[in-house]
């Protein structure tokens, strides 16, 4: 998972901002709860917005409250769906552990090595609880083999993020059966993920672009446009055009998808984060010009970088957050971070923390994550 479901604060009201942040809480106490407090270090966006998304199909969930590691001096609202939070706890743990492990595939890291050893208990245990939930573990780790297969033989941009897109409808469908869902919603739950995983492996791609290239790690986009696209230079409109047509169309099929199901609550903050979504593939793949941009709100983003360059943090909007937050929050008014035409303009404004990444790959990168949220 990548973090980019996620919506602005500045343009959600209080409300609704509390609501996504009680989902995340409540996988993170999933985490907690099944895997230790250490596992709370994988908890992202993505697998909280999924957690919104089943959730809001039914009227089993229950509000209670708890205290976070990150603020032991105050308790926050937790979401907990007896149904689908070992589900999505376990699920969680073995899609960071597969990332770890396609990692490895692709550039060989001693932290990220360690770091996949040992997790490894924790996929043996995430596997066992999704095999007494009924899921197909087998089918899921035919999934990361074809990935791996795709990546070597494959030759456009659908070969490479197909498999991430089976995947995702996979994981949607069998949540769908946990809640008993009626089959006419459970395929609806399945095209959806379907378009999702296309929008999250590709935006995931065009983000890593430059520091899979430097490094020398497979990119989608890379190997599906070769010399087409270069780090220094602009970046092709035709080729611009074309991803961004596919992102877009994506988009819609997703928004049509959505209209069309029977929610039962926080439809208005669904549609909330699929439009925040929107605004990225605008502003990130339409606007973005130059892949050298992507690459600077990487490094600029990253606490290792602010760390070494002082300088740049305390000029950043970072310095000012607990400020800005508020000011764009309550005088409704978010021109500096809803507004921002380009990738650089974004990297500085309020919403900073809407990276594309997970807190696991930020503790072993150094790459920007959730960790940011109250940093930067």
């Amino acid at each position: 998972m990548y973090g980019i479901l996620k919506a602005r604060k500045c343009q959600a009201t209080e409300q609704q901002y509390r609501e996504f942040k009680a989902y995340y809480c409540g996988l993170c106490d999933a985490l907690a709860t099944y895997f230790g407090n250490l596992s709370r270090i994988t908890v992202n966006y993505d697998m909280t917005f999924f957690y919104l998304l089943l959730d809001s199909l039914v009227e089993k969930s229950q509000r209670t409250t708890g205290l976070c590691p990150t603020t032991p001096w105050k308790k926050r609202d937790i979401i907990v769906n007896k149904y689908l939070h070992p589900f999505l706890g376990a699920a969680n743990i073995y899609l960071a552990g597969l990332k770890l492990k396609d990692d490895l595939y692709d550039q060989t890291s001693v932290i990220k090595k360690i770091s996949y050893q040992a997790f490894q208990g924790k996929m043996v245990k995430a596997a066992q609880i999704l095999l007494d939930l009924g899921v197909d573990m087998t089918k899921v780790n035919k999934f990361f083999e074809n990935q791996l297969i795709q990546e070597a033989s494959g030759k456009s941009l659908a070969d490479y993020y197909q498999v991430t897109s089976q995947g995702l409808a996979f994981l949607l469908s069998e949540g769908s059966k946990l809640l008993n869902l009626p089959e006419k919603t459970r395929l609806e739950l399945k095209k959806l993920g379907f378009e999702l995983g296309k929008v999250i492996y590709i935006m995931d791609s065009f983000v890593d672009y430059p520091s899979d290239t430097k490094n020398d790690r497979f990119n989608a986009l890379a190997q599906a446009f070769g010399d087409q696209i270069q780090l220094v230079g602009n970046l092709s409109p035709e080729i611009r055009n074309e991803i961004y047509t596919v992102l877009q169309n994506s988009l819609q099929n997703t928004i049509q998808v959505i209209e069309k199901m029977d929610f039962k609550k926080n439809r208005d903050l669904l549609n909330l984060i699929l439009q925040e979504l929107q605004i990225k593939v605008q502003f990130l793949v339409k606007n973005t010009r130059d892949m050298e941009e992507v690459e600077k709100i990487v490094k600029s983003a990253s606490p290792i970088y602010l760390l070494k360059h002082p300088t740049y943090f305390f000029k950043s909007r970072a310095a000012h957050r607990k400020y800005d937050r508020h000011y764009h929050h309550h005088h409704d008014c978010c021109c500096d971070c809803c507004d921002c035409d380009d990738l650089i303009t974004t990297a500085i404004c309020c919403d900073a923390a809407d990276c594309d990444c997970d807190a696991l790959e930020c503790l072993s990168t150094g790459n920007p994550c959730e960790l940011l949220e109250c940093f930067c």
